[in-house]
């Protein structure tokens, strides 16, 4: 194996600590396994041409209407959305299918919101099958 070393916010840091204590695993068992995960997914996504899955996101109700103008540049891939309030924050799902660049775009451009506390991808192949 290989040794790295790395930085990281103070609060993730925090995060990391107590998820080892509850695994009862170390730092870099726990960082290994999340990075095993991320290069797996990262393949996947770049593998399958055709896609359909869901965006989640969890965010502060004062990026609703930024969220909104976002998915109708997306109207290609967004099949439809829904939302629901958690406490003070609001959580929302976009399903969508279509071709996985657009998708990863609209996945992006979702992240980089500064009050977007959460967004995650989930997707599965479609097979290419013409009717």
């Amino acid at each position: 194996m290989e040794r790295i070393t790395m930085t990281i916010q103070r609060d993730l840091l925090k995060e990391l600590e107590g998820i080892t204590k509850e695994l009862n695993k170390s730092r870099s068992e726990v960082i290994r396994e999340a990075l095993v995960d991320y290069v797996k997914k990262y393949n996947w996504l770049h593998r399958i041409e055709s896609k359909a899955g869901d965006i989640t996101l969890i965010y502060h109700p004062k990026v609703y209407k930024q969220i909104l103008e976002i998915e109708k540049n997306y109207k290609d891939v967004v099949l439809v959305s829904f939302q629901s309030i958690v406490n003070d924050e609001l959580l929302r799902v976009i399903v969508v299918k279509g071709s996985k660049e657009r998708i990863i775009e609209l996945t992006e451009k979702l992240k980089s919101l500064n009050d977007v506390k959460y967004a995650k991808l989930t997707t599965i192949g479609i097979p290419d099958i013409n009717f």
